[in-house]
């Protein structure tokens, strides 16, 4: 576990109970812990994670519950056909504006039902593979 997270359990669970984080709003099963040690290595060294699965799985729940484990600021987009480019290029600007002001805290950007917008093949595509907006 150390290995993995950089701490032992005792001291995540420590931090976790300090910044009032509800350890049981999961289930801890074999299955859920390697989907977050699989998930968290591929945060750390910077690669996109795209998770895919059936309505009401807990994609979002076991995502939400990583980032609280590693005190990232979390944010969720729920995509559907009516979300725009500049609803797009809004909520990853104030994603850019909080990490630039709380440089110590690692902000998370989740995309709920990515398939579901038109935008998948040029904005959503240049964020999430290409890490960039607009070319910037």
């Amino acid at each position: 576990m150390s290995r993995i997270f950089g701490s032992s359990l005792e001291d995540l669970e420590k931090s976790m109970k300090a910044r009032s984080i509800d350890i049981s709003r999961i289930s801890f099963t074999r299955d859920n812990f390697m989907k977050l040690a699989f998930i968290y290595l591929r945060l750390r060294v910077g690669q996109s994670v795209i998770i895919m699965g059936e309505t009401g799985v807990g994609k979002t729940a076991i995502i939400n519950y990583l980032a609280d484990v590693l005190n990232y600021e979390f944010r969720v987009l729920n995509l559907h056909e009516g979300v725009t480019e500049d609803d797009i290029l809004e909520f990853v600007s104030s994603a850019r504006s909080f990490a630039s002001s709380n440089r110590e805290r690692k902000v998370l950007l989740f995309f709920d039902e990515i398939n579901t917008n038109m935008h998948i093949d040029g904005l959503l595509k240049e964020i999430v593979i290409d890490r960039r907006v607009r070319g910037d």
